[in-house]
């Protein structure tokens, strides 16, 4: 086998889903938006991967695609900036479900009281600030779906959250990137301790860095 060429299949490969993304994937408009505004970025900083970066990056999403298939709640943990979100958002747009990914940027709430509250409003429900565990469980119960909880480290509460909808909803998969792991029973575990990313000095660097 030659490494090199291996590598340059990947690249192409993944260039090629990636601009079809927004085109066949189903997708909840707030993902969707979401890839449109980075995918192109992404694009980019995997078009300028070194090979040796783009086989860590295969094996990585494997190994990620190999846990969802065998689990419901799924953290990918590590440092900040090793490529979690990359890595997720990769993931997801890889193996799309029947009612797609539905992906929830955690970084800007404050705490855990907005969490629930946020989980409706990406849902389409009405009355988002009085959604309890058993209102947003109903809407995703008949789901068959991916739940993306991008960033959610410095919440209280999302542990709990996580695993409730898990086990309220059978055919609901929760994905959560963290700087730690959630600590709560049947999570499994993934850990990233870093993708290298391209030279500082290049064009790319920022747009790689932009990915967690």
């Amino acid at each position: 086998d030659n490494p090199i060429m291996d590598s340059r299949a990947v690249i192409a490969d993944t260039r090629r889903w990636l601009e079809r993304a927004v085109i066949g994937l189903n997708l909840c408009p707030f993902t969707k938006a979401v890839l449109t505004r980075e995918q192109v970025r992404f694009v980019a900083s995997t078009a300028a991967t070194p090979e040796a970066l783009a086989l860590e990056l295969a094996a990585e999403l494997q190994r990620l695609a190999d846990a969802l298939q065998q689990h419901r709640l799924v953290t990918l943990h590590g440092p900040g900036g090793v490529g979690k979100t990359r890595l997720a958002l990769t993931a997801a747009a890889r193996a799309p479900r029947p009612d797609g990914t539905w992906l929830l940027r955690l970084d800007a709430l404050a705490d855990g009281a907005a969490l629930r509250p946020s989980v409706a409003r990406l849902l389409g429900l009405a009355a988002g600030s009085d959604a309890d565990d058993a209102t947003l469980a109903r809407a995703l119960r008949p789901l068959q779906a991916l739940l993306v909880l991008d960033n959610a480290e410095h919440l209280d509460g999302l542990g709990a959250l996580a695993a409730a909808l898990r086990d309220a909803a059978p055919s609901l998969a929760v994905l959560v990137t963290s700087r730690r792991p959630l600590g709560v029973a049947g999570e499994s575990l993934l850990a990233l301790d870093g993708l290298a990313l391209p030279d500082e000095h290049s064009r790319d660097a920022e747009a790689a860095q932009a990915f967690d």
